[in-house]
Order: structure tokens, then sequence, then C-alpha cells
């Protein structure tokens, strides 16, 4: 059966979070006091906002500590939260709310959801509800409504998700969470998004037969946030979105777009690739339509040009896909794309093996979609600053505990850039697998951790603080395990 392609937020340990608040996970559990009688919630006192908390995996499960955003210490007094085996987990607009539906066990149980205020410095467990299973967790604009998709039924003979109903909750308020509506059945929403003005949520969602293939082209839904009626669909022709049948390896190939959101003025970026070039489609979700598409020309980038060289030249290769991101600078006006191709290729024995190609970090203007710069690096990840004054990026590296993401055995750098002159201001390389974790919220502060293999499948992490003018490490903590990551809130 071919693996779902698309990225989801149920294990989002080794996803990254860029916003206001750090919390530290370890294996340590939440008591409560027992459900107040209006909301079913219980109320505890929890977090000085803004803090630093920092997830770590250890036996006992996964919960969240906080720690000082500067000495990565652990903050006394502070209750951790417990986030189980796996969870879902979303921050408000404004970073004044953390919400987390954390599930016990890698077997089907129900969740529970626990509300962080981080202005009134308490979170809440919303004990009277059961959540078998949450993705796309997302407020809305407010920050006082929390959305999640979620299937009614699994196809018996795939285990596909099927049908999924979008559910409704209002925080503070006592009852179930209401369903809104119930997407078709071969319907998967890969992304969904709150929109600033008006009070809109946009759904992107991709056709997707019981066996995993993409059936048709996907396409944005325009959704009341109230009533949860559909205003409009946008459909997105063209566009090459989850995974199609390749008959010369019987195989698959998957393309996972970049996806970049502009709320505030109703926009969505997708970069992806259509016969072998980079695309941008521009859609404008306040009108209903696709504002423009065209492929990015290629302007002397070498990794580029080397890799269009060896698809046109090796015919006999299969190329099983391409993955890109995207990223937007806050006041929406450049795009930073990045992403890898997936090629194979089979030997005179007909064994396959199997490499990723790097595409490189390119920089669009937002407005005209036409190449501003590029970075002649294997770039595997990038972070902006929330001013938008800084990028640092990520090279290809070594597999990590669980793969990783890359194949090559080769040492990594971490490069901290101007994100306007590109300017390179400090390169941080290092034995090991490298993780980005953003930067703080007043972008003075970026963050990077380390992982090593100290014995087969024993790992240990250090997290870093970096001034992120200099590149200076002003403190760091060694953790046990193959990885750590921050969530960032904020009063």
């Amino acid at each position: 059966m071919p693996q779902e392609g698309r990225r989801r937020q149920l294990n989002w340990l080794w996803g990254a979070a860029a916003l206001p608040l750090a919390l530290l996970l370890t294996g340590c559990v939440v008591g409560t006091t027992g459900p107040s009688p209006d909301t079913g919630a219980t109320p505890e006192a929890m977090l000085p906002a803004p803090t630093l908390l920092i997830p770590v995996v250890q036996q006992a499960g996964i919960a969240a500590r906080a720690a000082d955003p500067l000495t990565l210490a652990d903050l006394p007094g502070v209750a951790p939260i417990d986030l189980g085996h796996h969870c879902a987990r979303a921050v408000s607009p404004d970073g004044s709310r953390l919400a987390v539906i954390a599930w016990p066990g890698n077997v089907p149980q129900q969740g529970q959801l626990t509300v962080v205020e981080m202005d009134a410095s308490r979170q809440t467990t919303y004990d009277q509800l059961a959540i078998n299973d949450a993705e796309l967790l997302q407020f809305d604009a407010r920050g006082e409504i929390l959305f999640w998709f979620a299937p009614s039924w699994r196809d018996p003979d795939h285990g596909m998700p099927r049908a999924y109903q979008l559910y409704r909750l209002p925080l503070g308020q006592a009852g179930p969470a209401r369903t809104l509506l119930e997407l078709g059945e071969d319907l998967i929403p890969w992304d969904m998004r709150a929109l600033d003005t008006p009070g809109r949520l946009a759904v992107l969602a991709v056709p997707t037969g019981a066996d995993g293939l993409t059936t048709g082209w996907a396409e944005v839904e325009i959704l009341d946030p109230d009533s949860g009626g559909l205003i409009r669909t946008i459909p997105l022709e063209g566009i090459s979105i989850g995974q199609y049948s390749i008959q010369a390896i019987q195989g698959y190939e998957a393309f996972n777009p970049g996806i970049a959101w502009d709320p505030r003025r109703g926009l969505l970026y997708l970069v992806h690739t259509e016969l072998g070039d980079e695309w941008i489609t521009l859609v404008d979700l306040r009108r209903g339509r696709v504002l423009e598409q065209r492929p990015v020309a290629v302007q002397g980038n070498p990794w580029q040009r080397a890799l269009r060289l060896f698809v046109d030249v090796a015919e006999a290769k299969a190329v099983p896909g391409t993955d890109h991101r995207a990223l937007l600078s806050p006041d929406g006006s450049r795009l930073y794309m990045m992403g890898t191709r997936r090629v194979m290729e089979q030997d005179a024995e007909g064994a396959w093996s199997y490499e990723q190609v790097p595409l490189g970090l390119r920089v669009i203007d937002a407005n005209r979609l036409l190449e501003l710069g590029n970075i002649d690096l294997p770039v595997d990840d990038a972070v902006l600053s929330p001013d938008g004054s800084a990028l640092m990026l990520l090279t290809m590296g070594p597999s990590g505990p669980g793969g990783g993401t890359a194949s090559r055995e080769v040492v990594q750098h971490a490069i901290l850039l101007d994100a306007l002159t590109l300017k390179q201001a400090y390169r941080f390389t290092a034995d090991g697998v490298l993780r980005l974790h953003g930067f703080g919220p007043d972008s003075r502060h970026a963050y990077m951790s380390r992982s090593w293999e100290v014995s087969q499948y024993v790992w240990r992490t250090s997290l870093y603080v970096l001034d992120a003018r200099t590149g200076e490490e002003l403190a760091s903590r060694e953790f046990e395990g193959g990885g750590v990551e921050l969530i960032w809130t904020t009063d």
C-alpha cells in the first residue's frame, strides 16, 4: 500500500514551530482536580509568559516543560503539559493560547484536549470531549474557536481514512464539539488556514482513492467558520499533488507542494513541479480564482542546471516525485522556495537505488512571481525570523534516528543569512544531525540542535541558543534521545 502523501500534524515532534513561547517535552504528566460544572474543564495554574517550551521524548511519553528562552534552564515550580504518546497542537494567531490534543498510546484511544491560556496563566483540560482522531488542528483568526478534521471511517482493505468531517469547538463553552460539514468521501484535507478578513476558513483538499492514489485535481474550499457552509470551491487544475502510479517500476511517485498562506491578504502560494519544471501558482482566496500560474525560470543556479541535465539525459531513470517547501516573509513581499527531487535508478541486475537531489533555495518576488536571487547550496530546510530580517538555512546531511531527511553521509551546515541581501553572517558545521528550531519572538535569538549516535540506537541531542546577528553561541543544553522541539507562545 502506498504511503499517504501529505504532511500530517499528529506526530509533530520532528516538525518545526516558530511562534513566541517555548516548552520542553519530557516524560512527565499533569494532574487534574476534576471538571468544573460549566465547561467540563479543569483549570490549573501554569506558565509565566513569554516562556520557552521544549519537547523531549522519554520512555514514559512526551511532556512539555517550561524553560528560560536564553539559558534553557527549567523554570522552577511550573507544571509540565502532558502530551501523551503523540499529539496534535496549535497556537492561536496572537500566541496567547496553546491547544494540545494528546493520545496516551499508539493504539486507537480517546485523546484529551488541553488549552494553555498564557494571559490568564492557566491550563484547562476539557474532560468531556472524546476525540478519537484530529488532524490540521487550527484556531480561528481571533483565537477563540478550535477546528480540526477527523475521518468518519477507514477503508477496510487499505486502511485509508475516508469521508473527513470538520469539527468546531468554541473555547470556554460546555458541550461537545460540533460537526460543521463532511467532505466528499474521496477528499483528503492537506492543509487549512483561518483567514483574517472576512472570517473564513480555507481548506486545501485532494481527491484520493481508497488505494491512496490521487484521482483528480486538488481544490481549495472556502467555508463559513460559524455555519460550516461552503461559500465557494476553487479548482486547482494543472497542479500535481499526492501520489500517482509509475508503471515502469510498478511503484508510485509522490508530489508534495510547498504551501505558503497569506491570511492577511487572502492569498495562497503553491510551489510545485510539472514536467520537470518548478512552478508557482498564486490563488486569490477572497475572489475565488487562480490569479497566476507560471514556471520559475532557472537563472544560473548550478544545482538546478545539474538537475535539469541529469533528468534530460537519463531517460531510463524513474523520478518518483518532489518535495517542496515555501516560506513567505512577514510583510508578504518575498517567497523563499526549496525542495528535493527523489530519483531512482535501476542497475543492470534490476536493483533500484535511491537518491535525493536538492533543488537549491530561490527567492521570489511574491507580487510579480519573478526570481530575485538564489543560493547555490543543497538546502534541506530554512526558517525566517518573525521580523523577516534573518534567514537560517540547513544543508542536506546524514540520516538521523528514524531515517532523517537525507541519505548521503555528508557534514551538515547551518548558515545564518541576511534575509534581504542573502549575505552570510555565520556558518555552523558539526558532525551528527543538525535541525533548525526557528527564532525567538523578538528575532534576536536563533535555535538549533545537533543529534549524534552514542551507540547503536542510542542518541543524544544538544540544543543551542545563538545570537541571530553574529551566530555566537549563548547557551546550550544536552538531552537524551534523538531530537528536541520548541513551541513558542506569548502573552
